[in-house]
């Protein structure tokens, strides 16, 4: 707490400003852990199945990647409630340096973010995978949301797609991190919709395939 109120003072006094770094917001400390709620629905073959349940990430273990990095294992929980324990679903792994954020999702990295932070700035969220382009935006930078009757007063919001077809297929994904804190909400919409000029439904939003989440923060801190 010392360090921190030693900057702070700092800068205030002779107006110099602590750079902010990638981990800032998404912190990479062992026992760091995050818990939502989800809220999710599946369509398939035009039916939707529509389900509730927490989810728990935790940072478990780090791994020396041999350039000065580490690759930290995120073990992801759910539960359908509360009341329930937690049980283990899948473990992705994250690692970090001076510019950017990668999150390796079932075998496949994914740029979360990438600095410069400037609103409008974008990047290849594929970069490292073989998924084709998909150009990622700072929606905005340093601001505040709130979630829950929870204010985050530092967020990142990430515009990860937004293509706005409603006719063929609409992919709209967002996801939200505060600092010091990590992700504190994502948002996919990604609805295949029926285009059969035969029976009429093109251009009548009726999905066939997709899914819609949401996950929404409600605990933070550290084991």
């Amino acid at each position: 707490m010392a360090t921190i109120f030693a900057l702070s003072c700092e800068s205030e006094n002779n107006n110099i400003q602590v750079a902010a770094k990638p981990v800032d917001y998404f912190p990479l400390r062992k026992g760091v852990f995050q818990e939502y709620d989800v809220h999710q629905v599946v369509y398939t073959l035009g039916i939707p199945t529509e389900s509730y349940f927490q989810l728990r990430t935790v940072l478990v273990d780090s791994i020396d990647r041999g350039d000065g990095t580490y690759a930290y294992v995120q073990q992801r929980l759910t539960r359908k409630s509360a009341e329930q324990p937690w049980t283990y679903e899948a473990s992705w792994a994250v690692h970090a340096d001076n510019r950017e954020v990668v999150v390796n999702e079932e075998n496949t990295l994914y740029v979360k973010y990438r600095f410069p932070l400037t609103e409008g700035y974008s990047w290849n969220g594929n970069a490292y995978n073989n998924g084709g382009e998909d150009s990622y935006l700072f929606e905005a930078v340093k601001v505040a949301r709130e979630l829950n009757a929870t204010t985050y007063d530092d967020c990142l919001v990430v515009d990860q797609h937004d293509n706005q077809d409603y006719v063929v297929f609409l992919d709209q994904r967002k996801e939200v991190y505060a600092r010091e804190i990590g992700l504190i909400s994502r948002e996919v919409k990604q609805l295949h919709y029926c285009t059969q000029t035969e029976s009429g439904c093109l251009g009548q939003q009726i999905v066939e395939e997709g899914i819609e989440y949401t996950q929404t923060m409600i605990a933070h801190g550290r084991e």
